[in-house]
């Protein structure tokens, strides 16, 4: 495949995808399909110089607040952290930075075809949110994350939860849309939201049929979408008020939560644990349910 400027590459995706019909959809196809869009990619990020290098700048910010503050947690514990922590929160580093390199090709509108030429604030916001979401899991898991160093846990919390929120109005107030952000941002929420139910099922503040429920909620659907994507690329990823809503309100349950632990308001740690985690879980369901149908629906009508 030949390859194409970034000012005309807007359609180089569904080529991909058409292509790997083609060749069957199995391992083999797949096999192919991301070869070819690693190759596209290395060659299109060639003629990116100044998006590459804002990328560079923005990165190695988000990796030195990431790594100061992992060095600050690791000396306020009681025991520290342990190896396997610091070695997860590197490879995520790593391992989203690199990935994220690669996919300054969708650095570009949204609605268009024009590429940014430097890397935009909203999606900064949700890298430093990936970037978060082991230490985040740390804290959590951590002894002491209900008693002296609840006001570390809820202060991640807070970050990754104003990140969330201001990644998308930032992008929406001053245009700043982008294919890379409309990937990313439902991408990160996954990871973030799925490692913090783990993570609370762990301290045994939550009943494991809570994690499943959430874990469900959210993994599901990615995967879902993927599909769906992959036999119809004219699929887009939109938010949904149930989908907003159920993510708005574990955050406010985990909010609530480590509030209560960290003032020791224990009428709001009764009332986090019993009825409003009820709720928020039967959101969650509902939320499944919602994502499920519709992509049921968009299935059947595609195939009509």
């Amino acid at each position: 495949m030949e390859a194409m400027s970034p000012e005309t590459d807007k359609g180089i995706l569904p080529q991909l995808i058409k292509e790997f019909r083609k060749r069957g959809g199995g391992l083999r196809a797949l096999s192919w399909l991301i070869n070819a869009g690693i190759t596209h990619a290395m060659v299109q990020n060639r003629q990116l110089r100044q998006l590459r290098a804002s990328f560079y700048r923005h990165v190695l910010i988000l990796w030195l607040i990431v790594l100061i503050s992992t060095v600050g947690i690791d000396i306020r514990m009681p025991h520290g952290m342990p190896l396997w922590v610091w070695f997860v929160i590197v490879f995520v580093l790593v391992t989203g930075t690199v990935v994220a390199y690669f996919m300054l090709g969708m650095v570009r509108e949204e609605t268009g075809t024009r590429m940014y030429q430097r890397f935009p604030l909203p999606n900064t916001l949700t890298l430093l949110r990936l970037f978060l979401t082991p230490l985040v899991g740390a804290a959590i898991m951590d002894p002491s994350s209900e008693g002296s160093n609840a006001w570390l846990v809820f202060a991640l919390l807070s970050v990754a939860a104003i990140s969330d929120t201001l990644d998308g109005n930032i992008a929406r107030i001053f245009k700043l849309k982008s294919d890379f952000g409309r990937a990313w941002d439902p991408a990160v929420d996954v990871l973030f939201h799925s490692v913090v139910a783990i993570a609370l099922f762990v301290r045994d503040i939550v009943p494991w049929w809570f994690m499943a429920v959430v874990l469900a909620r959210y993994i599901l659907p990615l995967f879902a979408g993927l599909f769906v994507y992959l036999l119809h690329t004219e699929f887009r990823v939109k938010a949904t008020w149930p989908g907003k809503l159920s993510s708005f309100l574990l955050s406010c349950f985990m909010g609530m939560f480590f509030i209560g632990m960290l003032f020791h308001l224990d009428a709001l740690t009764r009332f986090t644990l019993h009825p409003f985690l009820l709720f928020v879980l039967g959101v969650n369901i509902f939320t499944l349910f919602y994502f499920l149908v519709r992509g049921t629906r968009v299935i059947r009508k595609k195939g009509e």
